[in-house]
């Protein structure tokens, strides 16, 4: 029998199949891949508790009024209806915005897995377009979930290791 992280690598090496590229967690238990070229997204396998981690940078909170970001993320966060059910915070070692989410593993199959990490792309993708208009940074426009190719993230050219 498998234990929770080779079968979280397991689904890691069926996404790097579809993609051409072979993924697996770290020593660490983490792997960032590139989503359409502008979004890194993490997912971390947490060994104490046993769950992952999906976790993206979705804003840069350097030079933006506090006050006003940190409604705006409480806004976001309030019913988790724009973060379905993850959360947005404030990493202020980094000073960015992370968007991140937790996951039991043993609740998922491979494609289920490949299906939500590809909602949490999707999603991460989108709150980095709204957070970042108007703040002059540039945003994903070919991100947003109506403009991902055919194939999803599995495309080889959107998603790489």
């Amino acid at each position: 029998m498998q234990t929770t992280i080779e079968t979280v690598n397991s689904w890691l090496s069926d996404i790097g199949t579809q993609i051409g590229t072979a993924i697996q967690l770290d020593e660490n238990g983490l792997v960032t891949l590139s989503y359409s070229g502008d979004l890194d997204l993490s997912v971390e396998f947490n060994k104490l508790n046993e769950y992952l981690y999906f976790y993206a940078t979705v804003g840069n909170a350097q030079g933006r009024d506090r006050t006003e970001l940190f409604q705006d993320l409480l806004k976001r966060n309030l019913f988790s209806h724009e973060t379905e059910g993850g959360a947005i915070g404030y990493d202020d070692q980094s000073d960015q915005v992370i968007y991140s989410k937790r996951f039991n593993p043993l609740s998922f199959e491979s494609d289920s897995f490949i299906k939500t990490l590809e909602a949490f792309a999707m999603r991460a993708a989108k709150l980095k377009a709204q957070l970042n208009e108007g703040t002059g940074e540039a945003s994903s426009e070919e991100a947003t979930p109506s403009e991902i190719p055919a194939g999803g993230m599995m495309n080889p050219g959107f998603l790489k290791a």
